[in-house]
């Protein structure tokens, strides 16, 4: 079974009004088709492409200003701005690197200071999907990463309406649309860092097609909410597909460069969620590269050798 499947036996197929305005006359309702797509390594894509059968509709009322017209950044994802982590190698003064040292502390337990609010319901969330996808990896080596999952429905809830918004808001286990939006914004800061030691970055998209006319405010809160980019464009053309490629590439620092190469938009795209996950760290105590060996890794389906990492510690411990 695809991922698509698992999602639409989640939440079902959605047929509500979207954030494009066409004119009422021509408006016809039909299911959304949800796919998603993902990465490994050390960053991972999630993608909801949601497209709806091509009616005529009045133009976008959004000015462009590409130098074609055909894409544009409507809104840019703002992140909180973090003090680098002090490498104490580089400080001669041992007050001075304090003093850097307690802001990078104060700056890290700010974002991490939030409400325990959202818990209860993302680990609902949490449960109930891993089950659902992991269950289904058919003895694969499978990735799945739940937040960013929480993070595009969130944002796909706020672009539904009706049914197909309470559908999305019972999958991840929220009473309301104004819930989703503080717990979303809680989980999101307390998992960000990105201050040269550590990076952990859920990067949110949305992609418009520039043929609509947008709810603006949804725009905003799309953005000031979910930390998301929102863009407008021809799904049809080739300069909106590569401003979609340059952007996952620069989000998972050329990671999945090869993967991201043959992803494009489906032409007839009303809407498109893109979300990604970086992540980085650096060894508190690195391993040396000397000192790795081949030795028998257990698998499902059977053993098999690979390069394991050694290291000699010396540690206290009790009996």
């Amino acid at each position: 079974m695809k991922n698509s499947d698992i999602l639409l036996d989640a939440i079902g197929n959605t047929d509500e009004k979207l954030i494009p305005q066409p004119d009422k006359k021509r408006k016809r309702r039909s299911a959304l088709r949800l796919s998603v797509i993902g990465g490994a390594c050390a960053a991972a894509i999630i993608a909801l492409i949601i497209a709806l059968p091509w009616v005529q509709s009045k133009k976008a009322t959004i000015p462009h200003s590409g130098t074609d017209g055909s894409a544009m950044l409507l809104a840019k994802a703002v992140y909180p701005q973090m003090p680098e982590y002090p490498d104490e190698t580089k400080y001669s003064d041992w007050d001075a690197f304090e003093s850097a040292y307690s802001e990078w502390t104060n700056a890290r337990m700010t974002l991490r200071k939030q409400s325990d609010d959202y818990k209860e319901s993302y680990g609902k969330f949490f449960l109930n999907s891993m089950r659902t996808f992991l269950n289904k990896s058919d003895g694969g080596n499978t990735v799945y990463s739940p937040l960013s999952l929480y993070m595009a429905l969130g944002m796909s809830a706020e672009i539904t309406g009706g049914n197909s918004r309470q559908q999305i808001l019972n999958t991840l286990a929220q009473s309301d649309i104004d819930t989703m939006r503080s717990h979303a914004k809680s989980i999101w800061q307390a998992n960000y860092m990105n201050d040269g030691m550590a990076k952990c970055v859920i990067a949110n998209s949305l992609w418009t097609n520039n043929n609509f006319a947008y709810n603006q405010n949804t725009v905003n809160t799309v953005s000031d909410t979910y930390y998301s980019s929102v863009f407008s464009g021809d799904p049809a053309t080739e300069q909106y597909n590569k401003l979609l490629r340059d952007w996952l590439n620069e989000q998972t620092d050329g990671l999945l460069t090869d993967y991201v190469s043959g992803i494009k938009m489906n032409p007839m795209t009303v809407l498109a969620i893109a979300s990604t996950v970086n992540y980085s760290g650096k060894w508190n105590s690195q391993f040396s590269s000397e000192n790795t060996e081949i030795s028998v890794f257990h698998t499902p389906g059977g053993d098999v050798e690979c390069d394991f990492l050694n290291a000699e510690r010396i540690m206290e411990y009790y009996y």
